[in-house]
């Protein structure tokens, strides 16, 4: 599925594997999500700023754009608030994150 404008979706591929859009439409609509999911995980955050998930969502829609900077700051800017210092290891921590976009990052050499 490819995010069109006006919020709507397009297969890419019909059933055999043929294209049905091109490249430039392809990459226009991967663009178009991942703005979408950086800015609904940025709501997210604006409403609920010590929800580990949404903390998290945000980390993981900024590396899912490869602006790993901003995923890393995001983590660190975590850390920096009592909460995100005294927050366990778990899965959600934003420490775990921040190890999940390291590996994202080395995996694009």
């Amino acid at each position: 599925m490819v995010l069109m404008p006006n919020d709507s979706f397009a297969v890419p591929e019909d059933d055999r594997g043929r294209r049905l859009l091109d490249s430039a439409t392809v990459a226009a609509g991967i663009d178009r999500a991942r703005l979408a999911g950086i800015t609904s995980a940025r709501s997210w955050i604006a409403s609920q700023p010590e929800n580990p998930h949404a903390q998290n969502a945000l980390i993981e829609a900024l590396a899912a754009a490869q602006n790993y900077p901003a995923a890393l700051a995001e983590v660190n800017r975590i850390r920096s608030t009592p909460s995100g210092a005294a927050a366990s290891r778990s899965p959600l921590h934003p420490g775990a994150a921040a190890h999940r976009v390291g590996r994202l990052r080395g995996s694009r050499t």
